[in-house]
């Protein structure tokens, strides 16, 4: 018993002797269900992956016996348990407690997969940022079309492909799970056929988009929609399995319904700020790794230029909280329009009160151009409010409650004779 205790203890301190010489820390010395001798060591600090979420893996190295002491058999990464039924330990050393941890990731190489698609984000979308070659084209026609087959049946609501191109991964810690912020596209069948390397190409988009429509009618006001302020792309969540490599960023046919959109989109075009506001409704509830490459040097989201999106000319986006107050004791100032910059704060009903016996009701209406208040007040005709109606600023009636500071506030007024 002595002479074995004595072996084991000469084969654990020959083990750490060579891991230490290859610059790592040894964390466990087991014996494997193949009676191999494998130790587990702490990676080196380069070697780890702590974006999104911490590295929980350690290198597990199978060991052999060479003429001159151990050499490394194999390698890969895992992540180590309290107890493994697999393994017999033969050692421990201080600091294995500190890598008994798991990972949503599974594993490193899944890990290293997820993440590295946000790194081809570039690489991805060229070829919806010009014209494309046949080969190019004749790939890219090849999977819409796969997918529109996959998507529909005859007479059924249509269902139409999604292009998505992931910029951030999402991870949610109340359910484990991820998901994947992307630059995206419900209306790829324009960029194929605008970017088609000939008119044949073009045709060829048209013909397989109006073949699922029930009438030339439905087709052509599909088709005729005009871009919007963004060239139809839009910031969309999806599934960290939406993708494969049959389909390539088409969002799998099973996994249409569940690209989505994370917010609404703001009154200004740019998607660097539609994602800062995504991004901002998931802070709370995740955690949120956008690629650094993808970043400018505001820190915000850089692909407007590449895809062309410029900001809306004269952008000065302004609000509008409409109230109105009915009911048999409603004052004679009952109707009002409070209007400011989008990100003013605005009290709820407009800091009203409600009178004994009357309701209140309140709704949003937003305008983006500079000249949103010009355009509101020429929008507010007489007519819209009926005879004798007139639009008249609080400021300019004493005995109207006003708006809170920033706030601009306008009350339908009734003359008497009327």
């Amino acid at each position: 018993m002595f002479d074995l205790s004595m072996e084991q203890d000469s084969r654990t301190a020959e083990v750490e002797a060579f891991v230490r010489t290859h610059g790592y820390a040894p964390l466990r010395l087991v014996l494997s269900g193949t009676a191999k001798l494998v130790v587990y060591m702490a990676p080196k600090d380069e070697e780890r992956d702590d974006r999104l979420l911490e590295h929980t893996w350690v290198h597990r190295v199978t060991l052999a016996r060479g003429k001159a002491g151990y050499v490394e058999e194999s390698r890969r990464w895992a992540t180590m348990t309290v107890k493994s039924a697999a393994e017999t330990t033969l050692h421990e050393w201080p600091g294995a407690a500190e890598w008994l941890k798991s990972s949503p990731f599974d594993t490193f190489e899944r890990k290293s997969q997820l993440l590295g698609r946000l790194d081809q984000f570039h690489e991805a979308i060229k070829s919806f940022t010009g014209p494309m070659s046949k080969q190019t084209f004749d790939v890219l026609m090849g999977r819409f079309k796969t997918v529109m087959d996959a998507a529909n049946n005859p007479g059924a609501r249509l269902r139409f492909p999604v292009l998505a191109f992931p910029v951030g991964l999402v991870f949610h810690p109340r359910s484990g799970e991820m998901s994947y912020l992307c630059v995206g596209t419900r209306r790829p069948y324009r960029f194929l056929a605008a970017l088609a390397p000939d008119l044949k190409g073009s045709m060829q988009v048209v013909e397989s988009m109006r073949w699922w429509f029930s009438n030339e009618r439905q087709f052509q006001k599909r088709w005729n929609q005009a871009p919007d302020a963004r060239n139809d792309w839009r910031i969309l969540q999806c599934p960290i399995d939406a993708f494969s490599t049959e389909f390539g960023n088409f969002v799998k046919p099973a996994k249409l319904d569940h690209a989505v959109k994370v917010v609404d989109p703001p009154v200004s075009a740019l998607l660097a700020d539609w994602y800062e506001l995504g991004v901002q409704s998931l802070e709370g509830s995740a955690k949120i790794l956008t690629s650094p490459a993808l970043l400018g040097a505001d820190g915000r989201l850089d692909v407007d230029q590449l895809l062309g999106i410029r900001q809306i000319e004269g952008l000065d986006p302004m609000e509008t909280l409409v109230i109105r107050i009915r009911g048999d004791g409603a004052p004679r100032l009952n109707w009002c329009f409070d209007v400011a910059t989008v990100g003013t704060p605005m009290p709820s009903f407009g800091g009203l009160s409600i009178p004994e016996g009357c309701s209140m009701s309140s709704s949003y209406e937003t305008s983006v151009h500079a000249a949103a208040a010009r355009e509101f007040r020429e929008a507010l005709t007489l007519k819209e409010f009926g005879p004798g109606a007139r639009l008249v600023n609080a400021r300019d009636l004493p005995d109207a409650p006003q708006a809170s500071e920033g706030v601009e506030r306008w009350f339908v007024v009734h003359d008497r004779s009327e």
